[in-house]
Formats: structure tokens, C-alpha cells, sequence
């Protein structure tokens, strides 16, 4: 009985280091975010929160280039009010890619000069229509606020907007519906 008494401490002394030595205080890898698939369930509750679209984009982290972008704009007043919107939001990986692709600067778009480029580029993104994923997966063009159109296509189980993947889809507020997208939209010249 002696022994066992000796050995408890010990092996507890054991589990103890084991355990310190497992716990990590760095945050866990990302995980790429794939596409939404057609079939997928919605990626928010059907119920639309109480969010305006603006506060939609400004509580995702995969939105922030985004909702800087919209802020330098002047279009906020308008994502708050009460009409009705859809917004394609390109997310972090969208912004990074047009900034090494077409070497536009963030930086530059941000600039007070530039704010009617901003403006044309994120009313290529906005419909002054709610329409929710089931909606946009049926129709082949829909014109958007800056007055061009966007392409809608579905090829398998993948949903589009012109090349952007359909990311995330039905994220409601109240004055409308974000679909987060990986590329950023730009129209044919």
C-alpha cells in the first residue's frame, strides 16, 4: 500500500507537465473558406437581426478592407437607411488579389480625391433589391446600382457573380442581404 501511495503524486505530477505542455496560447490556424454550394444551408439564421447592411459588413472580420472602403466612400448613410439592398461583399482574399493583380492600392482608394472611383466600384457590388441566394441563383443578369449588370451562373453545384464564387450567402439585416464573395467585381469597359 506504501508504494501506492508514493506513485499517486507522481503520476499526478505527470498529467500535470503533460498537459502544460499540450496547451497552446496561439490561435488556431484559419481554415480557407470554401465556396457555398448550391444545396448548402443558408450561413446565417433565416430571421434577418436588427444589423443594417453597414453593420452586417462592419462585424465580419472577412469584411474589413470592405467596410473601410465603404466609409471613405460616403455611400454608410445609404447602407443604413430603409432601403432594400443586396450587397456582393468581396472578402480579405478578394481586396489582396486585386491589389496584386491589377496594382491598385488600397491606400489609393481610401484617397478623398478618389472617392467617386470608390463610389462607381461599390455600386458595382450593390442591387437595390433584398435578394436572397435562391433568388440570385435563378437569374442570369441583374442591373446593378452604379447601372451596369452583373452575369448570376451556377455551374454544378458552384454559384457565381460574374467570376466571383458565392462564398457565403444570406448573411440578413434589416434593410437587406449580404452574399460574401472572393473576388472583387469589376465591370466590362
Amino acid at each position: 500500500m506504501r508504494r501506492v501511495d508514493f506513485l499517486f503524486p507522481f503520476m499526478f505530477s505527470l498529467v500535470g507537465i503533460a498537459c502544460e505542455a499540450t496547451t497552446s496560447h496561439e490561435p488556431p490556424p484559419q481554415v480557407p473558406q470554401r465556396p457555398h454550394m448550391i444545396g448548402d444551408s443558408p450561413s446565417s439564421s433565416p430571421t434577418p437581426t436588427q444589423k443594417s447592411i453597414l453593420e452586417i459588413v462592419m462585424s465580419e472580420e472577412s469584411l474589413a478592407t470592405l467596410a473601410k472602403l465603404i466609409k471613405a466612400s460616403g455611400l454608410s448613410e445609404q447602407l443604413t437607411g430603409p432601403n432594400e439592398w443586396t450587397l456582393f461583399a468581396p472578402n480579405e482574399e478578394a481586396f489582396a488579389s486585386l491589389t496584386e493583380k491589377n496594382s491598385i492600392a488600397i491606400d489609393d482608394l481610401l484617397k478623398p480625391e478618389n472617392q467617386a472611383k470608390l463610389q462607381d466600384m461599390l455600386k458595382y457590388h450593390l442591387i437595390a433589391e433584398r435578394l436572397k441566394a435562391e433568388q440570385v441563383v435563378k437569374m442570369t443578369t441583374v442591373q446593378t446600382l452604379q447601372g451596369k449588370t452583373v452575369s448570376m451562373s451556377v455551374s454544378g453545384t458552384l454559384a457565381k457573380v460574374n467570376d466571383a464564387q458565392l462564398m457565403q450567402v444570406d448573411l440578413e439585416g434589416k434593410n437587406g442581404v449580404v452574399h460574401i464573395i472572393d473576388t472583387v467585381l469589376q465591370p466590362s469597359p
